[in-house]
Parts: C-alpha cells; sequence; structure tokens
C-alpha cells in the first residue's frame, strides 16, 4: 500500500499532571487516602485501559503504574492512585482538585498544561472486522468511520479532505469506546484508533478484527506528561528521569513488557 506523507503533526497524552503547590514525595498505593500528606501525589487512572492501567484482583497494574513506579523510585517520590472507569470522573475528580495527575490518553486539556519530554511514540491507524472485505485506504473511501475524542475527529476531518476521502465521521462515546460493538452492527466500517488499542483489539478478537497498516496518514502521536506550567521543579525533574530511562533502556523495557514493543522510537525509525 502506497505510504501516504504525513500532513499533521499531533501532540497527544495519555498523562494528565498537575502537581501540588508543594514539591511531592512518594509511596505506592492503589487508592488516595482521603487526607493526603503535603509530600503525596495522588495520580489518577482509568481502571479499563488495558494495558495502559487496569483492575486485576483489586490492584492496579499496567505500563503507565510501572512508569510512575519508576519515576517515584528515582525520585524519592511517594504516588498513590486513584481509579474510575469513565474518562468523564477522571476529568472531574482533576477538575475539582480530588487528585493531582491524571494519567489517561484526554487530549481536550492540552492547552492548559506544560508538556514534559517525549516518553513514547505511536501511530494512528483503522482498525476494520475482517469479513468486510476492507483491505486498504481505498477501500474505506465512501464509508462511514468512527472517532471518540474530538482531537481524533478534527485530525481525521483534515485528512479525509486534504486526501478527498470522502468518509462520514461519526461520534463514539469516549466513556464506552466500544469500537468493536460498533463496528459488529455494520454502521461504521472502520474505527480510528491508536496503535496500541488497535493491536490489542486484534489481539483478543480470535481473528475477527484487523489493522490496515497504513501508519503514516496521520504523524506519529508523541506521548508527553501534561503538569501544571507552574511547577517547574517538578517538571525539570521529571525530564530528566525520563531522559534517564530512555537512555539506560528502562522506557524500552517497561513498553516492550506491557505493549511488546518498544514505543520509545518513532514507528518509523523502529527495527
Amino acid at each position: 500500500m502506497k505510504k501516504f506523507l504525513s500532513i499533521i503533526i499531533s501532540i497527544m497524552m495519555i498523562l494528565l499532571l498537575t502537581a501540588c503547590q508543594k514539591s511531592p514525595t512518594i509511596d505506592n498505593e492503589t487508592k488516595g487516602e482521603d487526607e493526603k500528606g503535603e509530600n503525596t501525589i495522588v495520580v489518577g487512572v482509568a481502571e479499563n485501559a488495558y494495558p495502559w492501567s487496569y483492575m486485576k484482583d483489586g490492584k492496579l497494574e499496567g505500563f503507565q503504574i510501572s512508569m510512575w513506579e519508576e519515576i517515584s523510585k528515582r525520585n524519592v517520590l511517594e504516588v498513590k492512585f486513584d481509579s474510575s472507569r469513565l474518562e468523564s470522573v477522571l476529568v472531574k475528580m482533576l477538575d475539582n482538585g480530588d487528585i493531582d495527575t491524571l494519567a489517561s490518553p484526554i487530549s481536550d486539556l492540552i492547552k492548559t498544561y506544560s508538556f514534559t519530554e517525549p516518553y513514547g511514540y505511536m501511530y494512528y491507524d483503522f482498525l476494520v472486522l475482517n469479513d468486510d472485505n476492507i483491505n486498504s485506504l481505498e477501500d474505506l473511501k465512501g464509508k462511514s468511520v468512527v472517532t471518540f475524542r474530538d482531537n481524533d475527529r478534527e485530525l481525521l476531518k483534515e485528512v479525509n479532505n486534504a486526501l478527498n476521502l470522502g468518509l462520514s465521521v461519526s461520534r463514539g462515546d469516549k466513556d464506552v469506546r466500544n469500537s468493536v460493538q460498533l463496528l459488529e452492527q455494520g454502521n461504521d466500517k472502520g474505527s480510528l484508533e491508536r496503535e496500541i488499542d488497535a493491536l490489542t483489539i486484534v489481539e483478543n478478537s480470535d481473528s475477527k478484527f484487523k489493522v490496515l497498516g497504513d501508519k503514516h496518514i496521520i504523524d506519529s502521536l508523541v506521548y508527553s506528561f501534561p503538569m501544571d506550567y507552574k511547577n517547574k521543579k517538578l517538571i525539570d525533574d521529571v525530564n530528566k528521569t525520563i531522559r534517564e530511562m530512555k537512555e539506560d533502556g528502562t522506557i524500552k523495557k517497561l513498553s516492550e513488557q506491557w505493549f511488546k514493543m518498544n514505543i520509545v522510537d518513532k514507528p518509523e525509525e523502529r527495527k
């Protein structure tokens, strides 16, 4: 399949971090306490975002949990986790100050925060049903596709117009993210997904779904940690730790553990 030149640069996120006014330190528990100490940072995470963060036997696991455990250890920080299954609830918790940090891929708050050094890159791809005989972007022309986040929807609209695809873009529920059900119902023929999300669905679908493999329709997602721009010390400390974890191979090791791939390198640079 012909690869399209990248036409949009998108900076997204999996973590939204607003720090306390006092510099935090960390202890690893799965729930924040009602009254947190001044040296504690509370991270809000999704309970159902495998393999990023998810609940297993009453305990939070996943890439984001491992990342923050390592960041906390290297900075002598203490972290507590508070969780929800709904993205909207996590955002409300952040807005209300119930949590200091939000570890979830929410792009709507992108203009509110400063960003740390990137720790990972991924691409977008279309998830489709195997039985629909859709094997290329050309096959999707003129059909309906679904997206779940506002920023993703705007990106797809720009691609749609630039490449004259004639796609009808429908809006999915970002709290439910039921791409599997929507594709099975047949109204939508494709779902714009982030790399790991799409591959996780394929892996657990008994060959019912596949990805198109058009990795360069939209530029790579750049994952970094949004933080309160006023908390310069915390941003500097996390930036330093991210650089160290990239240089010594820690992030590569964690990403291969949870994703079975190295997300440190851009998709086009992976071997």
